[in-house]
């Protein structure tokens, strides 16, 4: 059979090095082997060190003996539905049993012993974590192993309550690593073991050896807690909170709205778990509005978001935001007391947040922001502003406690929150614990726990959790996903006409923003020759204002990360062409498109532009390597940069206008053939 003449994927070069295959390359596969083998041993030895301390929960003992190896990415491709797997759990560090679902976009789905949908990200061998196919007989024989070990382990410390009746329906709390106590109610329990399977408040069901842990009864006085539930809004104003746990009452500074969680020790949290392994990272998003809905959408699996997709959808990828500032230094007109006291203002949390909220996120636009990615994602969302609602001299008290509610509500069902952190960026909400009266120095009822962005990942474990009061936050966004079918999830769902419908919305966007006329706020192609003119300005002066160079900054990392993830969302759609045009079993088969329809020639004249903006950006070798590559969320403080940085600086931004056109003409382009290709399958 004949290679077709007009295969515009298929690359001879590339089809005779399959044909001659060597044993060199072979060796490099074998390599690739060996190195999983070796993350996975390493990955037994760290949880063989902790073997002792240990749950036994969906521990069914070792996956592989010295000869087996893990799955590679295309083995893993060829299971089939029901499949035994074997991986680790980075909740118990233990290996844990699951049933492979499917492979889906960017990932596959795994059923855990709880019957709960797991989403596992991975795209090649190297995101792949150690997956192992379970025979039945090795699984039935290790967990006979594991029961012998524990018949013969005896623990240094039995924490069981001698006067206690464990039964179903008691209620406990279990403490946790950090000392923190979590309640849960006893499904079902051993006396001979001390197994137990509890159910905590959101559902989730967890199997413990309870001899392992510490825990208490949750009756006891120490750490009884009443929690409120939900109720409607015209009984807001009535409520009223309990003492019982005022014995217990944490000391908290009032004067500060961030607090560690080590200072709240009277009562457990009620809090989203899956969102323990969530990694809010300055290396993984820049964009916090974008990064949050991301990550506090990661467990809800079909209709999670990732980030790439949700920044171009909501036009962030595309788009860029100058504020207009003065040109020279702030302080040369002030006298010295003057210049100590703007100083002093500048340090100030108040002002960080403002700076952040306005300089860094641009939330001039975030309610657009919002609009744009419910259009195409199912979720819903509502942004409220808390010093509006507290100036509310009427109803503010009740507003504040109806959305205290509504958060509450959101959590008990898995759903996050978003608000605000100490420095204005935006962060998770992924708990809540009643206060205790005698911290009611608000009128609201809980304190929500918080999970930030971090630098580092030491960083997350120590500092990335803290207690929120929302009376003093800045803002709180809530958010409703749809629900978890495949009808709702773009991942799902994403075709050639929601493609259309997309590019469209970008196109009518960008040409807006040509005709729009603002003193203050400026966006797209306007904002981008702003900057540039006022690089231009500054080219020979020596010293200019720093809230230009903070500006600068903070409008250089937004658009290098907002290109970045815009060129992987574009590698994406161009995978799509490619597996239809390659796939022989018809997946995908809405993206092959007639010669005459086929965008792919314009895909890859777009990721060459957006290639161009990034080396463009990457090419500011001061600011980048100082600012930009290492930003971490902190105050900027005073920005150091020279007259030939601004020089460089226009010199590349010129580059990146004209990339900017090149992109919306090939935008355009694209346009014009998914409409010629829609017509003709309406036609047929």
């Amino acid at each position: 059979m004949s290679v077709p003449q007009n295969n515009p994927y298929l690359d001879p070069s590339l089809m005779n090095a399959y044909g001659a295959f060597s044993p060199a390359q072979n060796t490099a596969k074998n390599a690739n082997t060996s190195v999983r083998v070796t993350q996975a041993r390493n990955a037994h030895s760290q949880q063989q060190q902790q073997h002792d301390d240990m749950p036994d929960m969906d521990v069914v003992g070792l996956p592989f003996g010295e000869d087996d190896v893990p799955l590679s990415y295309e083995e893993l491709r060829a299971l089939d539905e029901g499949t035994l797997l074997m991986m680790m759990d980075e909740e118990t560090d233990g290996w844990c049993q699951y049933k492979f679902v499917s492979m889906e976009e960017m990932g596959f789905v795994v059923l855990n012993t709880q019957k709960e949908t797991i989403f596992i990200p991975a795209d090649n061998d190297d995101d792949l974590p150690p997956v192992f196919k379970a025979s039945t007989t090795t699984a039935a024989s290790n967990e006979n192993e594991n029961q012998l070990q524990q018949a013969q382990a005896q623990p240094s410390i039995d924490y069981t309550l001698k006067d206690f009746a464990y039964e179903k329906g008691a209620d406990i709390f279990v403490y946790d690593d950090a000392n923190n106590f979590i309640f849960y109610s006893i499904d079902e329990y051993d006396a001979a073991t001390t197994k137990a399977t509890l159910r905590d408040k959101s559902g989730a069901v967890n199997k413990i050896v309870l001899r392992q842990f510490k825990h208490e009864s949750a009756n006891s006085q120490s750490k009884r807690l009443a929690i409120t539930k939900p109720v409607k809004s015209d009984n807001v104003a009535s409520l009223t909170r309990t003492s019982a746990n005022a014995v217990a009452a944490a000391v908290v500074d009032a004067s500060s709205n961030f607090i560690p969680l080590s200072a709240l020790s009277h009562g457990c949290w009620n809090w989203v778990q899956r969102t323990s392994s969530t990694r809010l990272q300055w290396i993984s998003y820049k964009h916090t509005l974008i990064g949050t809905i991301s990550a506090g959408s990661m467990h809800l699996y079909p209709v999670k978001l990732d980030y790439k997709t949700l920044m171009f959808i909501s036009g962030m990828g595309l788009d860029f935001h100058w504020l207009d500032v003065e040109v020279d230094d702030d302080d040369e007109d002030e006298d010295d007391d003057d210049v100590a006291e703007a100083k002093k203002r500048e340090t100030t949390r108040e002002s960080v947040v403002d700076e952040h909220l306005k300089l860094f996120l641009g939330d001039s636009r975030m309610d657009s922001t919002l609009a744009q990615i419910s259009k195409y994602s199912h979720y819903q969302f509502e942004r409220h502003t808390i010093a509006e609602v507290v100036n509310d001299t009427q109803n503010g008290v009740q507003r504040l406690m109806q959305l205290e509610q509504r958060v509450v509500q959101n959590l008990d069902q898995q759903v996050c929150s978003i608000t605000n952190d100490e420095r204005g960026h935006l962060a998770l909400i992924v708990g809540y614990m009643q206060k205790p009266v005698t911290t009611a120095t608000s009128p609201t009822m809980y304190f929500f726990r918080l999970k930030k962005f971090a630098s580092t990942v030491a960083a997350q474990e120590t500092e990335q959790e803290v207690a929120v009061d929302l009376y003093r936050q800045s803002l709180v966004i809530t958010m409703q996903p749809p629900p978890k079918q495949r009808q709702y999830s773009i991942q799902h769902t994403f075709d050639p006409s929601m493609f259309l419908r997309i590019v469209s919305d970008l196109i009518v966007r960008y040409e807006t923003q040509l005709n729009m006329q603002h003193d203050i706020d400026l966006f797209g192609r306007n904002a981008l020759l702003q900057m540039r003119n006022m690089m231009e300005q500054t080219r020979n002066k020596e010293t200019v204002s720093n809230k230009l160079g903070k500006l600068t900054i903070f409008a250089l990392i937004r658009l290098f990360d907002a290109r970045k993830a815009t060129s992987e969302f574009i590698k994406y759609v161009h995978a799509k062409i490619q597996n239809a045009f390659h796939s022989q079993t018809g997946s995908e088969i809405e993206w092959k498109f007639e010669r005459q329809c086929d965008i792919s020639v314009e895909l890859k004249h777009i990721q060459a532009s957006l290639k161009n903006e990034i080396e463009a950006i990457r090419r500011q070798e001061n600011l980048f390597q100082a600012y930009i590559a290492e930003y971490n969320g902190k105050a900027l403080g005073t920005v150091r940069w020279q007259n030939y940085d601004r020089i460089g600086l226009k010199v590349a931004l010129d580059e990146i206008l004209k990339e900017e056109d090149q992109i919306f003409e090939n935008l355009k382009k694209i346009q014009t053939k998914l409409e010629l290709n829609q017509a003709a399958i309406q036609k047929n």
